[in-house]
């Protein structure tokens, strides 16, 4: 038998929620076929573009990150946005039931904590950025949106 990822209760195996505490035991799962966007930010004024924030998430557990000020769209994108790419943060995640987290390390060794909600093709997260060489640690709150490209 299953058990509830909030209070520990075993539940049906049939059970969309839990008897006990009416947790929703749906298992969400992050796409890999696109990007997941979050912008435009206006926190860097740019004659360039608007900064937007781009999560692409592999099968086996890798998530890369970037920030990029840019006039291109996700479909010019993903073109570099991939693993083989040393210039993009890189972490592993981990899904229980719909709570997502993982971290991202940049090359020069910035960390990003990430935690949140999968919502159907959209992510709820929560960030910490700890660039402790620069002393900065800045917390915030991001919706993302899944787009499918090819």
């Amino acid at each position: 038998m299953p058990f509830c990822p909030k209070c520990g209760k075993e539940v049906s195996p049939e059970a969309s929620y839990c008897a006990s505490c009416g947790a929703s035991l749906r298992v969400e799962k992050v796409r890999y076929d696109g990007l997941y966007v979050s912008g435009p930010q206006d926190v860097i004024p740019s004659d360039y573009g608007s900064c937007y924030h781009y999560l692409r998430f592999y099968e086996d557990g890798t998530v890369l990150a970037a920030s990029v000020v840019l006039t291109e769209g996700p479909n010019q994108v993903i073109r570099w946005f991939d693993k083989s790419n040393p210039n993009i943060s890189k972490g592993q995640y981990s899904i229980q039931g719909n709570t997502i987290r993982f971290s991202t390390t940049s090359p020069q060794g910035d960390v990003v904590d990430y935690a949140g909600q999968i919502i159907n093709d959209r992510l709820k997260l929560h960030w910490r950025s700890r660039i402790i060489r620069r002393g900065f640690d800045s917390r915030g709150f991001e919706d993302y949106t899944f787009v499918k490209v090819s």
